[in-house]
């Protein structure tokens, strides 16, 4: 929320409550937000602040077309009737020649213009699987690196773990970076955010998956973000389910699960499924098939009933 507030206090503070909604609505909100995430904003942005005038507002751009009330309480949906041409009949069909680690790339194809996206709790292999889809890569693609924690001796200690790979031999461009990434996204290349930072306001990460989606062209986008071991989505919950093509957790304990899969490969469904994974040596992932937890059941009750 903090950097909402840096950017329009200045700028609105004097205007009137109603001027200070409809331009954080334009500029800022993507898809279904709530009412007390804007009201909290604009109190923040603008003097005199009731709740009333707020709702007054929204009333006002809900007859006007330009939000749309939802059924929940206190939910809003900002309408987007802007529309972009899509030319299908020269578009490629070739799907991109990108490896992702744990055989993933095998129950999925990847295209131009895809996110994929992994959600992971604190020290569950974020960044292990993120570098090791640069090493994959980084012989068949340019491929950009943003990481919003490690610095420059960290990166080294961590590349250094890799024991197949000399320092000198990585081929990729790492880069610092903990915001705005669509402005430095390469649209024709791998690019991989290590990882996006959403600490408040969570309906705003569709507006980052968004911008995101929108540079790129020929290139594809990995994003990482944090999740709650306690939750089933990452940061910003099911907001960040619209854009991916992949969205996939990691928990503690070592399991993969791939939460939505567009583009199978082949005829069979990998949503739901799971992978037992381990990280070797602080490098290396290694991860069992590809399974469904009722499967691991199933195969259990077996092993049971054959014992009595």
């Amino acid at each position: 929320m903090d950097d909402v507030i840096k950017q329009f206090k200045n700028e609105i503070i004097e205007a009137p409550v109603s001027r200070t909604v409809e331009h954080i609505i334009q500029e800022q909100v993507h898809g279904y937000f709530y009412f007390n995430d804007l009201y909290r904003i604009v109190q923040n942005c603008t003097d005199g602040v009731t709740e009333g005038a707020v709702r007054q507002t929204l009333k006002r751009l809900a007859k006007d077309g330009v939000v749309e009330k939802t059924k929940k309480w206190g939910e809003y949906r900002k309408v987007e009737d802007d529309c972009m041409p899509m030319d299908f009949v020269n578009a490629p069909t070739e799907e991109m020649d990108v490896r992702l680690p744990l055989g993933i790339s095998e129950l999925i194809s990847i295209y131009p213009k895809n996110i994929l996206l992994i959600a992971g709790v604190f020290d569950a292999g974020k960044s292990c699987f993120m570098l090791n889809t640069v090493k994959l890569n980084m012989d068949t693609h340019d491929v950009y690196y943003f990481n919003s924690e490690m610095g420059a001796s960290e990166l080294r200690l961590r590349l250094s773990k890799f024991e197949d790979i000399g320092l000198e031999d990585w081929r990729f461009f790492p880069f610092e970076r903990s915001a705005n990434f669509s402005d430095v996204v390469r649209p024709d290349d791998i690019n991989i955010i290590d990882y996006l930072e959403v600490e408040d306001n969570f309906f705003l990460i569709a507006k980052e998956l968004k911008m995101i989606h929108e540079k790129l062209d020929k290139g594809i986008a990995l994003i990482a973000l944090q999740k709650d071991p306690y939750k089933e989505f990452g940061r910003g919950g099911s907001f960040g389910l619209e854009k991916p093509r992949l969205y996939m957790t990691l928990d503690r304990g070592g399991v993969a699960k791939i939460i939505k899969a567009k583009n199978w490969r082949g005829a069979s469904n990998p949503n739901g499924k799971i992978c037992n994974f381990k990280i070797v040596n602080g490098s290396q992932l290694t991860g069992d098939e590809w399974h469904r937890p009722d499967d691991e059941a199933t195969a259990g009750y077996e092993m049971y009933r054959r014992k009595q």
